[in-house]
């Protein structure tokens, strides 16, 4: 009786018909409690800092999803924004190109003129008359291409601060999320997979803290209903221990089989001692303590 573990034992046993049915109520809650806390550890990761990875993720995610950016977009605006920055010396340089290239449509006609008068004399020749009227019919058709440039440009100021807003919101994601386009938008979709997923670990986790709420009152409901059986029978062992110990003519030994509250664990929520002295005039003490 030195070691509560064995008194506690010593109750159980005393009386099984009182305390059997109170013990395996409690066990079934313990075994319930244990297999909620298993699923919750296998959740793995803080409530808190996953909700924190929560907000973070997300805000990522709808920040990209916002700007809705597609590869080589970026590419793409700068060429347009640098011709709308540079508009006047295009205009001006297609005009001077343009002149130039009419120039050389009547330095090709008259040279073609001649080709042909040597074609004409010289048979032979015919192949260099006719390239050069091929090069001369590229050359207008560069004009053409020339002259469509120049007027098809227009100096749209609020479409370069459009391009210029959207090529700076597209920088900054680029410094946030990645080098191109193209990793920004992978990013995005990384995060918003990672949010969906806490999202769910998060719901479980909800349900799983719930089911232990449940569960630990569960155990503490038995463990008290345990403790009850158990004082019953404690008090019954004290009884027929005492009759024991006047069989056997020790006088007048007192006994006290005590139950003591503990954290719940395995076998209850109680931890038992037997305190005992040999006469009424002596104090009890625990047994084994001297």
């Amino acid at each position: 009786l030195r070691r509560p573990a064995t008194v506690l034992a010593l109750i159980d046993s005393s009386a099984p018909d009182l305390v059997a049915p109170a013990r395996a109520e409690y066990q079934a809650a313990w075994e319930r409690l244990r297999e909620v806390e298993e699923a919750s550890a296998a959740l793995g990761g803080d409530g808190m800092a996953l909700r924190r990875e929560l907000d973070l993720v997300a805000f990522q995610a709808e920040e990209i999803s916002r700007v809705a950016p597609t590869d080589g977009e970026d590419a793409a605006l700068e060429v347009e924004a640098s011709r709308l920055r540079n508009i006047e010396e295009i205009t001006v340089n297609l005009a001077h190109a343009t002149r130039l290239l009419e120039q050389m449509s009547e330095i090709g006609g008259e040279t073609i003129a001649r080709l042909r008068k040597v074609a004409d004399l010289d048979p032979s020749s015919q192949e260099m008359a006719n390239g050069a009227e091929l090069l001369i019919e590229q050359l207008s058709e560069l004009t053409r291409d020339v002259v469509d440039a120049a007027e098809g440009l227009d100096r749209d100021e609020e479409r370069l601060e459009e391009i210029e807003a959207r090529l700076t919101t597209l920088g900054d994601l680029k410094r946030k999320y990645g080098p191109s386009l193209a990793e920004v938008i992978e990013f995005g979709q990384k995060a918003s997979e990672r949010a969906a997923e806490i999202e769910e670990t998060l719901g479980a986790a909800d349900q799983i803290e719930e089911r232990l709420r449940k569960a630990r009152a569960d155990v503490l409901t038995a463990a008290s209903a345990l403790t009850g059986a158990r004082r019953e029978a404690a008090a019954k062992l004290t009884d027929r221990a005492m009759e024991h110990l006047a069989d056997l003519g020790m006088g007048r030994p007192r006994l006290d089989i005590r139950l003591e509250p503990s954290e719940p664990g395995p076998s209850g929520a109680d931890r038992a001692e037997a305190w005992f002295s040999s006469d009424p005039r002596l104090e009890l003490t625990p047994i084994g303590s001297g």
